[in-house]
């Protein structure tokens, strides 16, 4: 089959699974068509306050199903292309002109025509793939779904068990300009289509492609600090969200039916999470905290499962959401001694000291790391007011967190529950720190050490005095440069 795509633009990305229903048992015809035309593809363009678009020239192969409509309404046991257990691939073959002249062409290993006797057909696409990606997943031979799997059984196609990937905590799994170990750069955006056609002259369908999941960053600052007091310094190895769903089914209901004579074909997606898993970023460096400014502490933005998130209870073996921080938390005053004290608890660079806050030490240790968190409960499946939109209204959507840590008004928040550390942060793990020397402080690599929750205190319990506080802010899933991402970018805009 050969794939031309007029690329008036890019492709339409928004946040929906489209698919089919049950069949009768009439069995369509495979005749050439008189004229022998192929049936094409093209990537259309659409707008939509719920849009995103990339540019033609980043989309992968894909996989595309299609099955007949029978004149009363309903769809055709039989598949023009592919089966019940997936697509057939259409493979990237070139790009031509430019601007709105642009066009691609996708082919199929085989040619596909139009059947003489059927007029209407569904056609469903899906892909996880970007330009130049092969049809593999990092696990197994997953095709373009990764490890997750494509099936229609009575009126629900479904992907099942699609998995957000994890970064293995190898050397060959950091990014190497900044040694940053994110879940986010290997997670893939998740592509789907549906599109019912009529016969015409033209046989080229027009697949609109969309987001199937929600994209999520974490951001710091201190709220309303005055610049000339003195104030907490936060430190930030790493950032996580924890007890999100480790995986998820998309599936979708398709009605086709015929009223009035005229038939119409709906569908309704659902998005059903499984299990829990813990999704973000370590970084070999540090984010420090500077004040009112934002900083992306979760460095690589996640792509995850739309579900509803149900707040952690505080204790140790509720499966509720939290944001959890591997930090430090630092104080600093100006001059070499501290007056009316033992300056043996706090660290000297030039004329300011620092006393050691967070984690609780009676003396100051600069490789001294500690976990924090803060319960969260937002919607991810319900972020939209468009009544016209699918059920899993999170998807397509990018949701920010925006930290507010030892701020005017906050502060550092509360003891998680055991941590798996050696499931966060990669073995042999350094920290750059002040380390007393020959009787000096200067700055040394050294190993970094996770300190335990202190005895005195318990899950639940506040780790200096108030809670973090946080905002949440909600945006479309906006491409301005054009650029297909993965997880890998955090620029979200507020609504």
């Amino acid at each position: 089959m050969k794939i031309s795509t007029n690329s008036a633009a890019a492709v339409l990305l928004t946040g929906a699974f489209l698919a089919t229903s049950c069949a009768n048992d009439v069995e369509t015809s495979v005749n050439t068509d008189p004229q022998g035309n192929a049936i094409s593809f093209t990537a259309s363009v659409g707008r939509s306050s719920r849009a995103t678009e990339i540019k033609l020239d980043n989309l992968g192969d894909f996989a595309v199903v299609a099955k007949g409509i029978h004149p009363e309404g309903t769809l055709y046991n039989s598949y023009l292309i592919g089966d019940a257990n997936g697509g057939e691939i259409a493979h990237f073959k070139d790009l031509t002109g430019s601007g709105k002249d642009q066009y691609g062409t996708w082919t199929l290993d085989r040619s596909v025509y139009w059947p003489t006797s059927l007029d209407r057909v569904l056609f469903i696409g899906y892909t996880t793939l970007k330009r130049g990606a092969d049809n593999k997943s990092e696990n197994s031979e997953g095709g373009v779904l990764g490890d997750a799997t494509f099936s229609i059984t009575s009126d629900k196609p479904t992907i099942a068990n699609f998995k957000p990937l994890k970064c293995a905590l190898t050397a060959n799994d950091a990014d190497n300009s900044d040694e940053i170990w994110a879940d986010g750069e290997g997670q893939k955006d998740l592509l789907v289509a549906f599109k019912d056609m009529v016969r015409g002259s033209n046989t080229t369908v027009k697949l609109q492609f969309r987001h199937a999941l929600t994209q999520l960053s974490v951001t710091a600052s201190q709220g309303d600090l005055d610049a000339n007091d003195d104030h907490r310094i936060v430190k930030v190895k790493g950032a996580w969200i924890v007890n999100a769903a480790e995986s998820g089914t998309l599936s979708a209901t398709i009605e086709s039916k015929k009223v009035d004579n005229k038939i119409t074909v709906t569908n309704k997606t659902t998005w059903t999470p499984s299990g829990t898993a813990t999704y973000g970023t370590y970084y070999d460096g540090i984010r420090e905290l500077n004040g009112t400014t934002t900083t992306d502490i979760l460095s690589k933005s996640l792509m995850l499962v739309p579900q509803s998130l149900t707040k952690w209870n505080k204790s140790e073996t509720d499966k509720g959401a939290y944001i959890m921080l591997l930090c430090r938390i630092e104080l600093k005053h100006s001059g070499a001694t501290h007056t009316g004290s033992d300056i043996t608890d706090i660290a000297i660079e030039g004329n300011n000291h620092y006393h050691q806050l967070f984690p609780v030490n009676a003396t100051y240790d600069g490789s001294q790391y500690g976990f924090v968190c803060v319960p969260i409960d937002t919607d991810w499946a319900d972020a939209s007011t468009d009544t016209n939109a699918p059920d899993c209204k999170g998807a397509g959507k990018h949701y920010t967190y925006n930290l507010d840590i030892c701020g005017k008004n906050s502060g550092a928040g509360i003891y998680p529950p055991t941590p798996e550390k050696d499931k966060l942060i990669p073995s042999g793990a350094t920290v750059e720190a002040l380390v007393l020397k020959d009787g000096n402080y200067e700055k040394q690599t050294v190993t970094l050490s996770v300190v335990d929750r202190p005895s005195g205190k318990n899950v639940g319990d506040a780790v200096l005095d108030d809670p973090i506080m946080f905002s949440v802010t909600v945006a479309d899933w906006t491409d301005d440069s054009g650029e297909w991402k993965d997880g890998t970018e955090s620029n979200a805009s507020e609504d």
